[in-house]
């Protein structure tokens, strides 16, 4: 065999595409496939099995191991709850942390459907979720917070005006 013909190490491979071996290795490993080829001669069958790399294969490989890793949202996993503390925070207007503290008091709901209070402060930031808090989002609290996060990185950030907060 030829220099050209032989196949390239799984490390070369990794060195020419600025990825890691072992990420080559699994890509290797999940795209190859068997191929059975099949032979009659006399009344006897044969079977051959080979090995090959499918790019389909690995493909549908990653997609699944993708679709499997991700960590399902509370508000999907938990739309009972969602949906009571967006009618809470609706009617009632407590703060994220009143909704939850209640549901867990009086054991509305499985201790795992019940998210964290800061996740509902997101939610609701994100408008992922009606109910609104307007003491928490004036542009003072908004501002302290996120220089809180980033402090060592960027003492003074810019904090984009919010329509639904109170200047």
């Amino acid at each position: 065999m030829k220099a050209q013909e032989r196949p390239l190490s799984n490390r070369k491979i990794a060195k020419q595409l600025g990825r890691a071996p072992q990420t080559i290795h699994i890509e290797v490993k999940h795209g190859t496939v068997r191929l059975i080829r099949q032979q009659k001669q006399n009344g006897t069958r044969y079977e051959y099995e080979t090995f090959i790399y499918s790019t389909s294969a690995g493909q549908a490989a990653y997609e699944k191991a993708r679709q499997d890793s991700t960590k399902q949202p509370k508000w999907g996993a938990a739309p009972d709850f969602m949906a009571y503390a967006d009618q809470q925070m609706k009617r009632e207007k407590p703060f994220s942390d009143a909704v939850v503290g209640r549901a867990k008091k009086l054991k509305l709901f499985p201790p795992k459907k019940i998210p964290r209070t800061t996740t509902l402060y997101n939610y609701i930031y994100l408008y992922l979720m009606a109910g609104r808090n307007d003491k928490m989002f004036t542009h003072w609290n908004l501002e302290k917070t996120l220089t809180n996060h980033v402090r060592g990185i960027d003492s003074d950030p810019q904090v984009p005006p919010r329509e639904d907060c109170a200047n």
